[in-house]
């Protein structure tokens, strides 16, 4: 009888920032379905200013200057 584990069916997709800083490798899309690229590059950069966005209000809370992660924040490694 087998006891060893099944294989691990799961597919994934991942794409980091489209920023050759991060040290992240160049984007790499399927080319099907056609809207793939175009769609996920705008949920990217929306996600991207949502955190963004986020961390403004974090510094306020925090008593820092609004700005304050901005500088820590422009070479992310970020992946969705």
């Amino acid at each position: 009888l087998d006891r060893s584990p099944p294989p691990d069916l799961k597919e994934t997709f991942a794409v980091g920032p489209d920023n050759p800083l991060s040290g992240m490798p160049p984007r790499k899309f399927p080319e099907e379905p056609p809207i793939f690229r175009e769609a996920l590059t705008l949920y990217y950069r929306e996600m991207e200013q949502l955190a963004n966005t986020l961390l403004r209000i974090f510094a306020v809370a925090l008593g820092l200057p609004e700005r304050w992660f901005e500088d820590k924040m422009d070479h992310h490694m970020s992946a969705l």
